[in-house]
């Protein structure tokens, strides 16, 4: 299988890289240097268009590339007028597009045709600030993703202040309206959120290092439980990052105790943490986990991407790294 590998140039990162697994060996075949700081690509429903995040001197910005012919070629380019552009997604039929953008706490939507992304159409600003000065002093939109039972809500999680945002969507015009409040523990710092099912959401959240499971209910959303996401014993800095599903296991990864913390999820919903491994790299910031149950693992700062085994006992490495510097995101091209 082949993937794209998102980094950071900062850091030594090469750009935007293809990169393919075969049997238990990684390859690097190409990469691309066009953008600074492409820290996250997601793919749309045909695989053959990449977009992307990226952030240099002017600020945030959405990019796009045509991978159709299995080489990256950037199409175009658009400003999220905003800094630190951190996560992406396409509305449900791919018209149009949403970046979260993270220094300055807003949202932007531009409007798309495969990969030409046309001019800003909308920016929503969140307002407020959390307890802690040194992460929270503003709104802070870190992840955006549609409902899946609600093809027109779209949720943004908005570590800054807590919360997380949920806009109702106009499907002709892709504009965004201010729908519900989700809010958490003053200080928790919420992050990436996923969905199983219609009824259930999980959310993984930075700053407290902790998941919270919720229940969708006629009231909207609730809060059913919060669990942390480290050993009891662990007294270092650490923050969560990126949160999967396998089957009825739920994983997130915690960066500076670099681990995989995983929980298995009851019929109702709650979890049960089963253990907290290791990941043998240092700061795991994003994971994909392949169908037969291995794990592509970015190291931010040791600088790799690993492939892992998981079972009962935990996670063995497999093979040798791939050396990636500043690799922080994996999208798999699906086969």
């Amino acid at each position: 299988m082949k993937f794209f590998v998102g980094d950071y140039t900062r850091i030594g990162g090469p750009g935007v890289s293809l990169c393919e697994l075969e049997g238990n060996i990684m390859r690097l075949l190409e990469s691309v240097p066009n953008l600074k700081n492409p820290t996250y690509q997601i793919l749309s429903a045909d695989q053959k268009t990449l977009y992307s995040t990226a952030n240099d001197e002017n600020g945030g910005s959405a990019a796009a590339f045509d991978v159709s012919s299995g080489h990256l070629r950037l199409v175009s380019r658009q400003s999220t007028a905003g800094g630190s552009a951190c996560h992406l997604t396409l509305s449900p039929d791919e018209r149009f597009l949403y970046v979260a953008n993270y220094i300055t706490g807003n949202l932007a939507v531009f409007p798309v045709c495969g990969a030409e992304i046309g001019e800003r159409i909308q920016l929503i600003q969140h307002e407020g600030h959390g307890p802690r000065e040194d992460r929270q002093e503003c709104a802070h939109v870190h992840f955006v993703a549609f409902d899946p039972d609600d093809d027109q809500l779209l949720y943004a999680v908005d570590l800054g202040i807590d919360a997380v945002m949920a806009y109702r969507q106009n499907p002709e015009t892709g504009l965004l309206t201010a729908q519900e409040r989700i809010d958490f523990p003053a200080g928790i710092g919420p992050r990436h959120l996923i969905f199983r099912g219609a009824d259930l959401m999980y959310v993984a959240h930075e700053l407290g290092s902790a998941v919270s499971a919720l229940k969708r209910t006629s009231a909207g959303w609730k809060i059913i439980q919060t669990l942390s996401t480290l050993p009891e014993d662990w007294s270092g800095e650490n923050t969560v990052a990126a949160i999967r599903i396998m089957d009825n296991l739920l994983f997130v990864s915690n960066r500076g105790h670099d681990s995989l913390a995983v929980y298995e999820i009851s019929r109702a919903g709650s979890l049960t943490l089963q253990g907290i491994y290791s990941t043998m790299g240092r700061t795991p910031r994003d994971f994909f986990i392949l169908p037969d149950g291995r794990i592509l693992a970015a190291h931010q700062d040791s600088g790799d991407v690993r492939l892992l085994a998981f079972d009962h006992n935990g996670l063995a490495q497999i093979g040798e790294p791939l050396p990636l510097a500043g690799a922080v995101c994996i999208c798999p091209i699906i086969e």
